[in-house]
């Protein structure tokens, strides 16, 4: 994370861009997503996982070689 000035000088934390924020997400919910729900929890957790995945499919084309 970079830091800079901004035009008042106070210092600011440069945010990560969109696409490095979906993919942390991505591997995050990767490892505690199931392919086989049991409860509320899990399938909110599955629904989150495919959503990113197909934002990450469709916009940027990650793992297109798949």
């Amino acid at each position: 994370m970079d830091v800079h000035g901004d035009e008042k000088g106070r210092i600011m934390a440069k945010k990560n861009s969109l696409r490095t924020r979906l993919l942390k997400e991505y591997t995050r919910l990767s490892k505690i997503a199931v392919r086989e729900p049991r409860n509320g929890k899990e399938m909110f957790t599955r629904m989150r996982w495919e959503k990113i995945r197909n934002i990450l499919w469709r916009r940027y084309d990650y793992m297109q070689s798949l």
